[in-house]
C-alpha cells in the first residue's frame, strides 16, 4: 500500500466528520432560523445515516486501487498534496468561523468545494464513492 492510500483514507475519515458536523450542528441551526424546513432536515439526517455503511465500504476497498489509477486521477504525489492542503486550509477557516454565522456559510462552501476536488476524482476510479459525492453536493445545494 502506498502513502496515497493512507492519505486518502484519512481524508475520507475527515470528510465523514465534516459532514457529520454539518448535518448535526449547522443544519439544525438553519432549521431554527427557518432557513431550512424540518422535513428537509429529517430527510437529510435519514440519508446521512443511510450513507454510513458506504464510508466503511469505501475505506476497506481503497487499498485495492492501483497506484497508477490514483496517479491518473491526480490523486498522487504533488497533486494529491496540493488538494489535501487546500482541504485542510478550507477546513481550518471553516472551523475558525464556526460560531460566526455571517462568514461561516462562505467558508463552509469553500470547504465543500475543496472536498469535491478529491471526491470527484476518487469517484471516477471508484464508483462506490459516488453516493458520498452526491450527498455532499446535495448539502451544498440546500445551503442558502
Amino acid at each position: 500500500m502506498h502513502a496515497e492510500h493512507k492519505i486518502l483514507g484519512e481524508f475520507l475519515s475527515e470528510v465523514r466528520v465534516d459532514l457529520d458536523l454539518i448535518v448535526y450542528k449547522i443544519l439544525p441551526e438553519m432549521v431554527a432560523e427557518k432557513v431550512l424546513s424540518e422535513n428537509l432536515y429529517e430527510a437529510t439526517t435519514n440519508a446521512w445515516k443511510d450513507l454510513q455503511d458506504r464510508f466503511d465500504e469505501v475505506s476497506k476497498r481503497l487499498a485495492e486501487i492501483k497506484y497508477d489509477e490514483l496517479r491518473g486521477a491526480g490523486l498522487s504525489g504533488l497533486q494529491l498534496n496540493f488538494k489535501i492542503e487546500a482541504v485542510n486550509f478550507s477546513r481550518k477557516k471553516f472551523l475558525e468561523n464556526l460560531g460566526e454565522n455571517r462568514h461561516r456559510r462562505r467558508f463552509l462552501r469553500s470547504l465543500l468545494k475543496a472536498i469535491d476536488s478529491i471526491l470527484g476524482s476518487l469517484s471516477v476510479i471508484m464508483p462506490l464513492v459516488e453516493p458520498i459525492t452526491e450527498f455532499k453536493e446535495a448539502i451544498d445545494s440546500i445551503l442558502p
